[in-house]
Protein backbone atom coordinates (compact mmCIF):
# COMPACT_ATOMS: atom_id res chain seq x y z
CA UNK A 1 0.00 0.00 0.00
CA UNK A 2 2.64 2.29 0.86
CA UNK A 3 4.44 1.62 -2.53
CA UNK A 4 1.45 2.54 -4.27
CA UNK A 5 0.00 5.54 -2.35
CA UNK A 6 4.29 6.77 -3.20
CA UNK A 7 3.85 5.90 -7.17
CA UNK A 8 0.18 7.97 -6.81
CA UNK A 9 2.06 11.09 -5.50
CA UNK A 10 5.25 11.07 -8.04
CA UNK A 11 2.75 10.85 -10.82
CA UNK A 12 1.07 14.00 -9.67
CA UNK A 13 4.11 15.59 -9.06
CA UNK A 14 5.32 14.61 -12.55
CA UNK A 15 2.04 15.76 -14.08
CA UNK A 16 1.84 19.16 -12.10
CA UNK A 17 5.41 19.82 -13.20
CA UNK A 18 4.54 18.73 -17.01
CA UNK A 19 1.52 21.52 -16.83
CA UNK A 20 4.35 24.28 -16.28
CA UNK A 21 6.14 24.15 -19.72
CA UNK A 22 5.45 26.09 -22.57
CA UNK A 23 5.26 23.28 -24.80
CA UNK A 24 1.65 23.66 -27.01
CA UNK A 25 -1.18 21.24 -26.52
CA UNK A 26 -1.04 18.22 -28.37
CA UNK A 27 -3.28 18.53 -31.31
CA UNK A 28 -6.50 16.26 -31.54
CA UNK A 29 -5.90 12.78 -33.03
CA UNK A 30 -6.51 12.19 -36.54
CA UNK A 31 -9.00 9.60 -37.47
CA UNK A 32 -8.05 6.48 -40.01
CA UNK A 33 -10.70 7.36 -42.15
CA UNK A 34 -11.77 10.52 -44.26
CA UNK A 35 -13.75 13.41 -44.07
CA UNK A 36 -15.84 14.64 -46.62
CA UNK A 37 -17.65 18.13 -46.10
CA UNK A 38 -20.55 19.09 -48.25
CA UNK A 39 -21.17 23.15 -48.46
CA UNK A 40 -24.37 24.21 -49.22
CA UNK A 41 -24.89 27.48 -50.03
CA UNK A 42 -28.69 27.19 -50.95
CA UNK A 43 -29.96 30.90 -49.71
CA UNK A 44 -30.94 31.62 -53.47
CA UNK A 45 -33.38 29.78 -55.78
CA UNK A 46 -32.28 26.31 -55.62
CA UNK A 47 -33.50 26.75 -51.73
CA UNK A 48 -36.29 28.15 -51.94
CA UNK A 49 -37.39 25.00 -54.54
CA UNK A 50 -36.38 22.58 -51.96
CA UNK A 51 -33.30 21.05 -53.76
CA UNK A 52 -30.99 21.67 -50.70
CA UNK A 53 -33.48 19.06 -48.22
CA UNK A 54 -34.10 16.55 -51.30
CA UNK A 55 -30.36 16.65 -51.36
CA UNK A 56 -29.59 16.52 -47.44
CA UNK A 57 -32.20 13.33 -47.47
CA UNK A 58 -30.18 11.35 -50.10
CA UNK A 59 -27.16 12.02 -48.13
CA UNK A 60 -28.88 10.17 -45.18
CA UNK A 61 -29.64 7.54 -47.55
CA UNK A 62 -26.42 6.97 -48.83
CA UNK A 63 -24.96 7.14 -45.04
CA UNK A 64 -26.25 3.97 -43.97
CA UNK A 65 -23.55 1.86 -44.12
CA UNK A 66 -21.15 4.25 -43.34
CA UNK A 67 -18.03 3.36 -41.36
CA UNK A 68 -17.49 4.72 -38.14
CA UNK A 69 -13.75 5.99 -39.16
CA UNK A 70 -15.40 7.79 -41.79
CA UNK A 71 -17.19 11.22 -41.51
CA UNK A 72 -19.51 12.75 -43.39
CA UNK A 73 -20.66 16.47 -42.58
CA UNK A 74 -22.63 18.97 -44.15
CA UNK A 75 -22.51 22.65 -44.05
CA UNK A 76 -25.91 24.11 -44.67
CA UNK A 77 -26.91 27.79 -45.57
CA UNK A 78 -30.76 27.55 -46.30
CA UNK A 79 -32.67 29.67 -47.72
CA UNK A 80 -34.53 30.30 -44.86
CA UNK A 81 -33.35 29.89 -41.10
CA UNK A 82 -30.13 29.24 -39.15
CA UNK A 83 -26.93 27.97 -40.81
CA UNK A 84 -26.15 25.28 -39.12
CA UNK A 85 -23.16 22.32 -39.52
CA UNK A 86 -24.27 18.91 -38.97
CA UNK A 87 -22.99 15.51 -39.29
CA UNK A 88 -24.68 12.58 -41.04
CA UNK A 89 -23.77 8.84 -39.55
CA UNK A 90 -25.67 5.72 -39.99
CA UNK A 91 -27.50 6.41 -37.03
CA UNK A 92 -28.81 9.84 -38.94
CA UNK A 93 -28.55 13.53 -38.35
CA UNK A 94 -26.38 14.84 -35.61
CA UNK A 95 -26.32 19.06 -34.72
CA UNK A 96 -22.80 20.35 -34.06
CA UNK A 97 -23.16 23.89 -34.24
CA UNK A 98 -25.25 26.65 -35.75
CA UNK A 99 -24.16 30.69 -37.14
CA UNK A 100 -26.52 33.51 -36.28
CA UNK A 101 -24.03 36.46 -37.32
CA UNK A 102 -25.64 36.70 -40.92
CA UNK A 103 -22.79 35.86 -43.25
CA UNK A 104 -23.27 34.37 -46.05
CA UNK A 105 -21.66 31.06 -46.86
CA UNK A 106 -19.74 32.59 -49.76
CA UNK A 107 -18.15 35.24 -47.82
CA UNK A 108 -14.76 34.11 -47.33
CA UNK A 109 -14.76 34.29 -42.65
CA UNK A 110 -17.64 31.92 -43.26
CA UNK A 111 -15.90 29.01 -45.27
CA UNK A 112 -13.12 29.66 -43.20
CA UNK A 113 -14.89 29.33 -40.10
CA UNK A 114 -16.59 26.19 -41.32
CA UNK A 115 -13.62 24.59 -42.34
CA UNK A 116 -11.55 25.32 -38.88
CA UNK A 117 -15.08 23.73 -37.55
CA UNK A 118 -14.72 20.44 -39.70
CA UNK A 119 -11.05 20.19 -38.77
CA UNK A 120 -11.54 20.15 -34.99
CA UNK A 121 -14.97 18.16 -34.91
CA UNK A 122 -13.55 15.54 -37.28
CA UNK A 123 -9.70 15.85 -37.83
CA UNK A 124 -8.75 13.31 -40.43
CA UNK A 125 -5.69 12.65 -42.65
CA UNK A 126 -7.57 13.04 -45.89
CA UNK A 127 -10.31 15.27 -46.91
CA UNK A 128 -12.40 15.61 -49.75
CA UNK A 129 -15.43 18.79 -49.92
CA UNK A 130 -18.45 19.11 -52.47
CA UNK A 131 -19.34 22.48 -53.65
CA UNK A 132 -23.26 22.91 -53.94
CA UNK A 133 -24.68 25.85 -55.37
CA UNK A 134 -25.32 27.96 -58.30
CA UNK A 135 -21.71 28.61 -60.17
CA UNK A 136 -20.36 30.31 -63.27
CA UNK A 137 -16.72 28.86 -63.04
CA UNK A 138 -14.20 31.77 -64.18
CA UNK A 139 -16.78 34.87 -64.27
CA UNK A 140 -15.70 37.10 -62.19
CA UNK A 141 -17.86 38.64 -59.01
CA UNK A 142 -19.09 42.33 -58.78
CA UNK A 143 -17.94 43.00 -62.34
CA UNK A 144 -20.04 45.36 -64.08
CA UNK A 145 -21.53 44.06 -67.37
CA UNK A 146 -24.07 43.84 -70.17
CA UNK A 147 -26.30 42.03 -67.61
CA UNK A 148 -26.76 38.82 -69.86
CA UNK A 149 -25.59 36.62 -67.64
CA UNK A 150 -25.22 36.36 -63.89
CA UNK A 151 -21.99 36.83 -62.65
CA UNK A 152 -21.40 34.36 -60.29
CA UNK A 153 -18.07 31.68 -59.80
CA UNK A 154 -18.99 29.24 -56.81
CA UNK A 155 -21.81 29.97 -54.91
CA UNK A 156 -24.43 32.86 -54.74
CA UNK A 157 -26.45 34.03 -51.98
CA UNK A 158 -28.59 37.24 -51.76
CA UNK A 159 -26.61 38.42 -55.28
CA UNK A 160 -23.07 37.81 -53.42
CA UNK A 161 -20.54 35.41 -55.04
CA UNK A 162 -17.28 33.61 -54.14
CA UNK A 163 -14.60 34.12 -56.70
CA UNK A 164 -12.64 30.93 -57.81
CA UNK A 165 -9.21 33.31 -56.59
CA UNK A 166 -10.63 33.32 -53.31
CA UNK A 167 -11.91 30.11 -52.94
CA UNK A 168 -8.02 28.87 -53.70
CA UNK A 169 -6.62 31.18 -50.96
CA UNK A 170 -9.24 29.77 -48.36
CA UNK A 171 -8.34 26.03 -49.31
CA UNK A 172 -4.48 27.02 -49.55
CA UNK A 173 -4.86 28.00 -46.06
CA UNK A 174 -7.00 24.98 -44.88
CA UNK A 175 -3.77 23.01 -46.32
CA UNK A 176 -5.75 21.59 -49.12
CA UNK A 177 -8.13 19.42 -49.73
CA UNK A 178 -7.78 15.43 -51.67
CA UNK A 179 -10.54 16.11 -54.07
CA UNK A 180 -13.56 19.05 -54.47
CA UNK A 181 -16.55 17.47 -56.66
CA UNK A 182 -18.63 20.63 -58.04
CA UNK A 183 -21.84 19.75 -57.95
CA UNK A 184 -23.09 23.28 -59.52
CA UNK A 185 -22.42 24.67 -63.09
CA UNK A 186 -19.96 25.10 -65.23
CA UNK A 187 -16.55 24.32 -63.28
CA UNK A 188 -15.91 22.24 -65.61
CA UNK A 189 -13.41 25.32 -67.32
CA UNK A 190 -9.46 24.96 -67.49
CA UNK A 191 -9.70 28.54 -65.85
CA UNK A 192 -11.01 27.22 -62.25
CA UNK A 193 -9.07 23.94 -62.52
CA UNK A 194 -5.83 26.13 -62.99
CA UNK A 195 -6.40 28.45 -60.17
CA UNK A 196 -7.18 25.66 -58.07
CA UNK A 197 -4.40 23.26 -58.55
CA UNK A 198 -1.84 23.62 -55.57
CA UNK A 199 -4.98 22.77 -53.31
CA UNK A 200 -6.37 19.74 -54.74
CA UNK A 201 -5.52 17.04 -56.60
CA UNK A 202 -8.77 16.28 -58.39
CA UNK A 203 -11.31 17.97 -59.48
CA UNK A 204 -15.25 16.51 -60.82
CA UNK A 205 -17.08 18.99 -62.40
CA UNK A 206 -19.16 20.17 -65.40
CA UNK A 207 -18.68 21.90 -67.84
CA UNK A 208 -21.97 23.10 -69.27
CA UNK A 209 -24.69 23.59 -67.03
CA UNK A 210 -25.69 20.87 -64.72
CA UNK A 211 -29.50 20.26 -64.35
CA UNK A 212 -31.06 20.93 -61.37
CA UNK A 213 -31.25 17.73 -59.22
CA UNK A 214 -27.67 17.82 -58.96
CA UNK A 215 -25.64 14.86 -58.23
CA UNK A 216 -27.47 11.21 -56.87
CA UNK A 217 -26.26 11.68 -53.25
CA UNK A 218 -27.83 8.51 -52.39
CA UNK A 219 -25.82 6.66 -54.69
CA UNK A 220 -22.28 8.94 -54.37
CA UNK A 221 -22.11 8.85 -50.95
CA UNK A 222 -20.44 5.33 -51.12
CA UNK A 223 -18.12 6.15 -53.58
CA UNK A 224 -16.65 9.14 -51.37
CA UNK A 225 -15.10 7.31 -48.95
CA UNK A 226 -13.84 4.33 -50.89
CA UNK A 227 -10.29 2.86 -50.23
CA UNK A 228 -7.71 3.71 -50.70
CA UNK A 229 -8.75 6.83 -52.58
CA UNK A 230 -12.46 8.38 -53.51
CA UNK A 231 -13.89 6.54 -56.45
CA UNK A 232 -14.40 9.87 -58.23
CA UNK A 233 -14.80 8.22 -61.66
CA UNK A 234 -17.61 5.81 -60.30
CA UNK A 235 -19.20 9.41 -58.83
CA UNK A 236 -18.87 11.16 -62.00
CA UNK A 237 -20.25 8.25 -63.92
CA UNK A 238 -23.26 7.39 -61.61
CA UNK A 239 -24.08 11.51 -62.29
CA UNK A 240 -23.86 11.23 -65.85
CA UNK A 241 -25.64 7.82 -65.63
CA UNK A 242 -28.25 9.34 -63.77
CA UNK A 243 -29.35 12.08 -66.31
CA UNK A 244 -28.38 9.84 -69.77
CA UNK A 245 -30.80 7.74 -69.13
CA UNK A 246 -34.16 10.44 -69.07
CA UNK A 247 -35.45 11.67 -72.58
CA UNK A 248 -35.57 14.63 -74.29
CA UNK A 249 -34.15 18.01 -72.84
CA UNK A 250 -34.18 16.28 -69.54
CA UNK A 251 -31.13 14.18 -71.12
CA UNK A 252 -28.58 16.57 -70.85
CA UNK A 253 -25.23 16.03 -68.36
CA UNK A 254 -21.45 16.51 -69.05
CA UNK A 255 -19.39 15.46 -66.19
CA UNK A 256 -15.30 14.99 -65.96
CA UNK A 257 -12.75 14.26 -63.75
CA UNK A 258 -9.64 16.05 -63.60
CA UNK A 259 -6.13 15.12 -62.01
CA UNK A 260 -4.64 18.88 -61.38
CA UNK A 261 -1.08 17.66 -61.64
CA UNK A 262 -1.23 17.42 -65.19
CA UNK A 263 -2.11 20.94 -65.29
CA UNK A 264 0.93 22.50 -66.06
CA UNK A 265 2.05 20.20 -68.50
CA UNK A 266 -1.02 21.55 -70.21
CA UNK A 267 -0.96 25.06 -69.39
CA UNK A 268 2.75 25.09 -71.08
CA UNK A 269 1.61 23.32 -74.30
CA UNK A 270 -1.07 25.44 -74.61
CA UNK A 271 0.84 28.72 -74.05
CA UNK A 272 3.39 27.67 -76.92
CA UNK A 273 0.21 26.44 -79.30
CA UNK A 274 -0.98 30.39 -78.69
CA UNK A 275 2.18 31.88 -79.36
CA UNK A 276 2.92 29.84 -82.77
CA UNK A 277 -0.91 30.03 -83.64
CA UNK A 278 -1.35 33.45 -86.73
CA UNK A 279 -4.92 33.69 -85.73
CA UNK A 280 -6.66 33.86 -82.10
CA UNK A 281 -10.05 32.47 -84.55
CA UNK A 282 -9.05 30.67 -87.85
CA UNK A 283 -11.18 31.43 -90.49
CA UNK A 284 -14.49 29.08 -91.17
CA UNK A 285 -14.29 27.50 -87.34
CA UNK A 286 -17.02 27.18 -85.19
CA UNK A 287 -15.97 26.39 -82.02
CA UNK A 288 -17.69 23.76 -79.88
CA UNK A 289 -19.76 25.79 -77.50
CA UNK A 290 -21.23 25.13 -73.84
CA UNK A 291 -24.35 27.30 -73.24
CA UNK A 292 -27.62 26.78 -74.63
CA UNK A 293 -28.30 28.80 -78.00
CA UNK A 294 -31.13 30.91 -76.02
CA UNK A 295 -27.86 32.35 -74.63
CA UNK A 296 -26.81 34.89 -76.98
CA UNK A 297 -22.98 34.93 -75.87
CA UNK A 298 -21.01 31.96 -74.59
CA UNK A 299 -18.13 31.91 -72.24
CA UNK A 300 -17.24 28.68 -72.13
CA UNK A 301 -16.12 26.49 -75.19
CA UNK A 302 -14.71 22.83 -75.19
CA UNK A 303 -10.54 23.60 -74.96
CA UNK A 304 -9.53 20.61 -77.13
CA UNK A 305 -11.53 21.28 -79.98
CA UNK A 306 -9.86 25.11 -79.96
CA UNK A 307 -6.76 23.64 -80.01
CA UNK A 308 -6.65 21.23 -82.74
CA UNK A 309 -8.33 23.81 -84.83
CA UNK A 310 -5.40 25.95 -84.06
CA UNK A 311 -2.99 23.69 -85.34
CA UNK A 312 -4.73 22.16 -88.34
CA UNK A 313 -7.19 23.21 -90.81
CA UNK A 314 -10.38 21.44 -91.32
CA UNK A 315 -8.58 18.97 -94.39
CA UNK A 316 -5.96 18.07 -91.38
CA UNK A 317 -3.31 20.04 -92.92
CA UNK A 318 -1.05 21.77 -90.08
CA UNK A 319 -1.61 25.46 -89.52
CA UNK A 320 2.00 26.29 -88.61
CA UNK A 321 5.64 24.89 -88.94
CA UNK A 322 6.05 22.05 -85.94
CA UNK A 323 2.07 21.71 -85.33
CA UNK A 324 2.28 18.38 -85.38
CA UNK A 325 4.66 18.18 -81.98
CA UNK A 326 2.96 21.24 -80.63
CA UNK A 327 -0.57 19.21 -80.83
CA UNK A 328 1.07 15.91 -79.39
CA UNK A 329 2.71 17.45 -76.77
CA UNK A 330 -0.77 19.25 -76.32
CA UNK A 331 -3.05 15.49 -76.30
CA UNK A 332 -0.29 13.92 -73.80
CA UNK A 333 -0.86 16.65 -71.28
CA UNK A 334 -4.53 16.64 -72.03
CA UNK A 335 -4.93 13.14 -71.17
CA UNK A 336 -2.91 13.42 -68.08
CA UNK A 337 -5.09 16.32 -66.89
CA UNK A 338 -8.83 14.75 -68.27
CA UNK A 339 -9.11 10.90 -66.60
CA UNK A 340 -12.79 11.06 -67.88
CA UNK A 341 -14.90 12.50 -69.51
CA UNK A 342 -18.74 12.26 -70.63
CA UNK A 343 -21.30 14.30 -72.64
CA UNK A 344 -24.98 13.17 -73.61
CA UNK A 345 -25.77 13.66 -77.41
CA UNK A 346 -27.18 17.01 -76.83
CA UNK A 347 -27.07 20.05 -74.51
CA UNK A 348 -31.01 20.74 -73.56
CA UNK A 349 -31.84 19.05 -77.28
CA UNK A 350 -30.28 22.56 -79.07
CA UNK A 351 -26.36 22.18 -78.84
CA UNK A 352 -24.74 19.36 -79.97
CA UNK A 353 -21.87 18.30 -78.03
CA UNK A 354 -20.60 15.53 -80.33
CA UNK A 355 -16.98 17.46 -80.26
CA UNK A 356 -17.12 17.44 -76.38
CA UNK A 357 -13.94 16.59 -74.43
CA UNK A 358 -14.73 17.56 -71.12
CA UNK A 359 -12.57 20.66 -70.57
CA UNK A 360 -13.93 24.51 -71.45
CA UNK A 361 -12.16 27.56 -71.72
CA UNK A 362 -12.96 31.41 -72.94
CA UNK A 363 -12.16 31.72 -76.73
CA UNK A 364 -11.89 35.47 -77.70
CA UNK A 365 -14.39 35.53 -80.59
CA UNK A 366 -15.02 38.69 -82.98
CA UNK A 367 -17.15 39.97 -79.98
CA UNK A 368 -15.44 39.41 -76.87
CA UNK A 369 -11.98 40.03 -75.54
CA UNK A 370 -9.89 39.80 -72.93
CA UNK A 371 -11.72 42.99 -70.94
CA UNK A 372 -14.68 40.57 -70.57
CA UNK A 373 -15.65 39.90 -67.15
CA UNK A 374 -11.98 41.01 -66.39
CA UNK A 375 -10.85 37.32 -67.68
CA UNK A 376 -7.17 39.37 -68.00
CA UNK A 377 -7.04 39.02 -64.09
CA UNK A 378 -7.31 34.65 -63.91
CA UNK A 379 -3.94 33.10 -63.79
CA UNK A 380 -4.21 31.50 -66.51
CA UNK A 381 -4.83 34.16 -69.02
CA UNK A 382 -1.61 35.98 -67.63
CA UNK A 383 0.14 32.09 -67.95
CA UNK A 384 -1.32 31.00 -71.42
CA UNK A 385 -3.97 32.91 -73.18
CA UNK A 386 -1.78 36.36 -73.12
CA UNK A 387 -0.16 34.89 -75.64
CA UNK A 388 -2.83 34.67 -78.07
CA UNK A 389 -5.12 37.72 -77.07
CA UNK A 390 -5.05 40.65 -79.68
CA UNK A 391 -4.02 38.35 -82.71
CA UNK A 392 -5.94 38.53 -85.74
CA UNK A 393 -9.81 36.94 -85.27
Amino acid sequence: MKIRYFLSILIAVISLASCGNDEPAPAPPVGPGRTVLVYMAADNSLGSRGYDALDIDEMIAGAKNLAARDRLLVFHSPRQGRQSLFEITAAGRKEIMTFTDGRLAVEATRMREVLEAVRSNAPSASYGLVLWSHGNGWLNDGIGGDGDLPQRSFGEEKGMTMNIETLATILGEFGGVDFIYFDCCYMGSVESAYALRHVTRRIVSSPTELPLRGMPYDVNVPHFFAQPSADLRAAATATFDFYNALSGSSRTCTMSVMETAGLDALAASCAEIYRRSPSALPAGYEPQRFMDVLQERCYYFDLYDYIHALCYSGAGTPRFDGADVCFNKFAEAFGNTVSYAAATPMLWNSVSLSRHHGLSTFIFLRDSSSSTYRYSTLEWYNDVAVNIDHKQV
